[in-house]
């Protein structure tokens, strides 16, 4: 520990933190104080970690913060709702929601790259050719959700894949933006109440996907991936993310 300066005012009996325990206090104090505000200022040195984090520097002519966005968040301002055409994220996002039943969002967004390490980047031809050993391999892999059920479902999925689509990637994503024909629904959701699980399209989806060979895939599902891959925007109207509200 450093040692303390000369006539401090520093007392024995003076709380102790740690590292996590200021953290958290410090945390605790500026969101009370604050809650939600707007800074302005230049922002520099923005790096996404391979974590999922975002780290920044804000700054304006007398002042400099450091800065994180939680990965959650990253999701919600930059990937959440926003059109994705990408024919293999679109086949990553069937399989990650599909992990993702009956758990949290966050729980697979957490194990993300750890999906993307273990299936092969989500190259469908790859994870076709996945066999037993494999299975095996992701069983023991504690990166991912170790579901056999879940992993046999994204293999038959990769497979799938490629008896209908064979490498075209954009053909499967041509495929899943049909449904909307081809351009984001701008839904006018006011609260968190107003978001449906499911529609009439969400519902068509699955059954199309289902009758191709695709399982895990219920309507619920292809919901979230709708909303995920920008083909809905149902981010609130009050959210600087909505379609409405961005620049």
């Amino acid at each position: 520990m450093t040692d303390m300066p000369p006539n401090s005012d520093y007392k024995d009996n003076n709380p102790e933190y740690t590292v996590s325990e200021l953290s958290q206090a410090l945390k605790l104090t500026v969101e009370e104080a604050f809650f939600q505000v707007r800074v302005r200022g230049e922002i520099s040195r923005l790096t996404l970690a391979r974590s999922g984090h975002m780290y920044l520097t804000l700054k304006d002519e007398n002042a400099v913060l450091d800065g994180v966005c939680w990965r959650g968040t990253v999701s919600h301002d930059e990937e959440w709702g926003r059109p994705n055409h990408d024919g293999r994220r679109l086949f990553e996002k069937v399989i990650l929601e599909g992990a993702q039943s009956g758990l949290s969002w966050i729980t697979i967004l957490r194990k993300r790259e750890n999906y993307r390490s273990a299936f092969a980047g989500f190259d469908p031809t790859k994870v076709a050719a996945f066999d037993d050993d494999d299975v095996e391999r992701l069983m023991g892999d504690a990166g991912i959700v170790r579901n056999r059920a879940k992993i046999r479902s994204a293999i038959n999925n990769a497979k799938t894949f490629v008896e209908h689509f064979g490498d075209d990637e954009d053909a499967f994503s041509t495929f899943l933006w049909g449904f909307v024909d081809g351009e984001p629904i701008v839904n006018q959701r006011k609260t968190m109440d107003d978001i449906t699980a499911i529609t009439d399209i969400s519902t068509e989806m699955s059954k199309a996907l289902k009758k191709l060979g695709f399982s895990f895939i219920g309507p619920t599902t292809c919901y979230a991936m709708m909303q995920a891959a920008g083909m809905v925007d149902d981010h609130l109207v009050t959210c600087f993310c909505h379609t409405s509200n961005r620049s």
